[in-house]
């Protein structure tokens, strides 16, 4: 039972880093007029922006050995096929361009 309280209380836990209770500050704070519509437009977008971003960047892993593999092999391969599509592309506009004479 006490396993299941600590589940309850630890999700109803909000975690801010540093930007979210800076942020939750400046909300709070008493603002002109003047002010209020550059806390919007800069300060939100932004805030957001890094805490995104952050984020992404804890998810990032090194890939392994066979992760780096298959990715290797998947762009190799799309490498080749564009420069073969490229390559019939010139091979049939010669004959047209040489005609057009």
């Amino acid at each position: 039972m006490d396993r299941l309280q600590q589940r309850r209380r630890q999700r109803q836990k909000q975690h801010h880093g540093f930007v979210g209770k800076m942020l939750k500050d400046m909300q709070q704070m008493s603002w002109g007029p003047r002010c209020r519509p550059m806390l919007d437009s800069v300060l939100l977008p932004t805030v957001a922006f890094i805490t995104d971003g952050m984020r992404f960047f804890k998810r990032c892993h090194k890939p392994d050995r066979r992760e780096f593999r298959r990715t290797a092999i998947a762009v190799g391969a799309g490498i080749l096929l564009m420069g073969a599509v490229g390559y019939l592309v010139k091979i049939l506009h010669i004959p047209m361009i040489l005609s057009a004479y």
